[in-house]
């Protein structure tokens, strides 16, 4: 299961799944945002016993299919799996914070958590205006569901924020999957996808999940599905 954010263990276990939603989309990265795949964002599924059991990455364009987000993907792919109804205890490492379409599956097959690798700002909150309380002002209580969504503790989040709102100053438009085609960006998922390689555990009881982690990257397809 799963531990508290406060426990240094499970702030170091986010970090390094992290990491590796970063490097299987740096695995796969694209020069374009239009025309290719996708745009530059996947995501990974963990499971109750802290194992990554699937990825998954945007194909809007290689589908012309606007819903085909990388956690939409990644729980429709895990779903049709023999067996599994829901994603109870299930944690999803995406490395851009969820749209509403997204956030509203999360909360439909009880997805326990997301951490997010950077920050969005038109399609921001989704998951957080689900359960949010406006009964006070004449509202609605929040959804029967919740997911728990959270920034990622690694670094590389601020950085991407930081090199965003850099990109934006520079005069061009605040279009986030454009900039996560720029060589700044690849940049940082470079980093981080070394980082990941090279990862110094600090606690023991993580040695065995990320080597576990580190064999799902090394065994990635050549192709993404």
């Amino acid at each position: 299961m799963n531990l508290p954010l406060s426990d240094p263990i499970a702030t170091e276990r986010d970090i390094l799944f992290s990491l590796l939603a970063y490097s299987v989309v740096y695995r796969y990265w694209e020069p374009i945002d239009r025309g290719g795949r996708g745009y530059n964002v996947g995501c990974i599924l963990v499971d109750t016993a802290d194992r990554v059991v699937d990825y998954a990455l945007n194909h809007v364009s290689q589908q012309e299919n606007a819903t085909q987000h990388g956690e939409v993907r990644l729980m429709t792919g895990y779903l049709d799996r023999p067996g599994i109804y829901a994603l109870e205890g299930h944690t999803i490492y995406s490395t851009l914070e969820p749209c509403a379409m997204c956030a509203g599956m999360m909360t439909m097959v009880s997805i326990d958590r997301t951490v997010n690798g950077q920050p969005d700002y038109y399609f921001s909150k989704a998951l957080e205006r689900l359960s949010f309380d406006s009964q006070s002002i004449g509202g609605y209580a929040p959804y029967p569901r919740t997911v728990t969504s959270v920034v990622t503790p690694a670094a590389y989040s601020q950085q991407l924020d930081d090199a965003y709102h850099q990109y934006i100053r520079e005069g061009n438009a605040p279009i986030i999957t454009r900039f996560l085609t720029t060589e700044v960006a690849r940049r940082i998922f470079e980093r981080a996808t070394r980082d990941f390689q090279n990862f110094g555990v600090a606690h023991p009881e993580n040695e065995i999940i990320y080597k576990n982690a580190l064999n799902f990257f090394r065994t990635l397809p050549e192709h993404p599905k």
